[in-house]
């Protein structure tokens, strides 16, 4: 069955370009399939006990998830294969081979315990979204911002003031206007070991960094300092 929905959810997008991983307007597939399991559960109702009915509204529920899965995940990945895309998303190309290696490198040059800062620490491309936290994934390091999006000031943050103002208003001292003393109020009050400038995504970084801290590492897109 949920081959089968697969493939009828794949042709249906087939005359309408290219399917939304999310797209709604096919749900209409499980509904035939659902009103025919709850015309079972009604036949049951008048011949069983109320625990049976229970157990076979369970099983009604439990059988469309388990169908919707595989539509919601296979459908688009055959879609995409139909029309020759990749089967991975390719939507979010915030991280490079480049900027990968660079973290790699802090991986490989401090220790565990270290902290990092970057002056990247919310933006996705051109809008702010902090729920990325690959430089602390591919640095194996904790970051002193980055990626707060699912704390609770976080989730506050979207309807309310934003999150972290202290810390965000020491970032920008420290990378946009490269300050001295926001600088040691990095390195002696949070214990951060290294600052992270991603020129792909330059957020205000400033070259005046590279009067004020000294430079460790560096590729095309990638400076690291230590302060």
């Amino acid at each position: 069955m949920a081959a089968a929905l697969i493939a009828l959810r794949a042709t249906y997008a087939d005359g309408l370009g290219t399917l939304d991983d999310h797209d709604p307007n096919l749900r209409w597939l499980l509904v035939p399939l659902g009103l025919a399991i709850a015309l079972a559960v009604t036949a049951a109702a008048r011949r069983r006990s109320f625990p049976a009915v229970l157990v076979a509204a369970g099983a009604c529920a439990a059988t469309l998830a388990a169908i919707d899965m595989p539509v919601d995940v296979a459908a688009p990945a055959v879609d995409r294969r139909h029309h020759g895309e990749p089967l991975h998303s390719t939507e979010n190309r915030n991280l490079t081979p480049a900027i990968a290696d660079a973290l790699h490198w802090v991986r490989d040059h401090t220790d565990p315990d270290a902290v990092i800062a970057v002056n990247n620490p919310w933006r996705d491309e051109a809008r702010e979204d902090p729920r990325y936290f690959y430089y602390a994934a591919l640095a194996e390091r904790r970051t002193f911002l980055g990626g707060w999006r699912y704390t609770g000031p976080g989730q506050r943050e979207v309807d309310g003031p934003p999150a972290f103002p202290n810390r965000r208003r020491l970032n920008d001292a420290v990378f946009r206007r490269a300050d001295p003393a926001a600088i040691e109020t990095l390195r002696t009050r949070w214990g951060v070991d290294l600052l992270v400038v991603d020129r792909l995504h330059p957020n205000g970084a400033t070259p005046r960094l590279a009067q004020v801290a000294r430079r460790v590492h560096a590729n095309g897109q990638v400076i690291i300092y230590r302060p």
